[in-house]
């Protein structure tokens, strides 16, 4: 009897096995698929990584995105000038549109629009294009700041050339840029970045279509230390003398600690790997000084990347030096 059970058993073992063999090599088969898939395609570190390396691959998108600003000085022991501690405890808030095209990266161009309002009450509306180094500004609104003469530079395109109004006024309109490399050192420093990420992930959250894109969504901390290593990476590669990388180093580890980075989001296209959504809030550390703490949240969206897009040049207009001598002039009085 022993003998034909164990008979039966091994007919069923050598019946069903054949059956089972392929069902199991099936179902391996998937859960190799999936982690290879996660940890090679879906897994954050590996997302990031691919849409760091797709960065320089954009040449033409259009963004939105807001600013918001505010300053609580009630942590302020000095309270001498209630003027300025007024200015500082409202809530600003900047929005942006517009497009780019770095296609050339000799001749970046972007125009858009821009809004500045202080609690929701408008300060500044105003279109704005940037070639090369020239800066264009069209003012269409601006809140009555009691200045005699400066509705003159409303309505009007306005040429500004950093350079000039430096050389002549001693204005600093942009400040010296340590990331404007060479190509094969930007690719020096990307690389970099995807070994010593500056972001780590914290969570995954559900997938999201930003601007009809379907997208990854995480969320994410900064990690400060590879933040300052990406900037000293950066001041290596450029061409500033010892004395001066040295100083900007240690100027801004020290504002990094005094920064306090929130949880942001991050959106990364599916099929692409093109960042499409950011959001991140900041504001510095309370200290025992009394110092305001000042917080700022920015959200920034990107589309239409990589496809045609023209930009807006505006092709009659006035240089600002030319106004600002003419309203000087205007506002001297003149001698009988």
């Amino acid at each position: 009897m022993l003998r034909k059970v164990k008979q039966i058993h091994s007919n069923l073992q050598g019946k069903y096995w054949k059956y089972w063999l392929p069902v199991l090599i099936i179902i391996t088969g998937f859960l190799v698929c999936v982690y290879v898939a996660y940890k090679f395609f879906l897994s954050p570190a590996r997302t990031l990584s691919k849409s760091l390396s797709r960065l320089g691959m954009m040449r033409t998108f259009s963004y939105l995105g807001q600013l918001k600003f505010k300053a609580n000085t009630s942590n302020n022991s000095q309270q001498d000038d209630s003027l300025l501690e007024g200015l500082l405890s409202q809530e600003y808030t900047l929005g942006f549109t517009g497009s780019a095209d770095f296609t050339n990266k000799n001749n970046k161009m972007l125009n858009g629009h821009l809004d500045i309002a202080v609690k929701q009450l408008p300060v500044l509306q105003a279109d704005y294009a940037v070639v090369g180094k020239t800066i264009y500004l069209k003012i269409e609104q601006m809140a009555d700041l009691g200045i005699i003469g400066l509705e003159n530079f409303k309505d009007k395109w306005i040429q500004i050339d950093p350079q000039e109004l430096n050389n002549i006024y001693g204005i600093s309109v942009k400040s010296p840029n340590i990331l404007s490399l060479s190509y094969e050192d930007e690719l020096t420093l990307q690389k970099f970045i995807e070994i010593n990420p500056p972001i780590v992930f914290v969570g995954r959250l559900h997938n999201e279509k930003i601007a009809g894109v379907e997208s990854y969504q995480y969320k994410f901390k900064i990690d400060k230390t590879n933040l300052v290593r990406a900037y000293a990476e950066a001041l290596s590669l450029s061409e500033f003398d010892d004395e001066t990388k040295a100083a900007r180093l240690e100027s801004i580890k020290g504002n990094i600690n005094k920064l306090d980075f929130g949880i942001g989001a991050l959106w990364i296209g599916k099929k692409d790997f093109f960042i499409r959504k950011f959001q991140i809030n900041v504001k510095t550390v309370a200290n025992n000084k009394g110092d305001p703490i000042y917080e700022a949240n920015l959200t920034l969206i990107l589309n239409d990347i990589n496809y045609p897009i023209k930009i807006f040049v505006p092709q009659d207009s006035t240089r600002l030096r030319d106004m600002l001598s003419g309203y000087i002039n205007s506002q001297t009085p003149s001698e009988k």
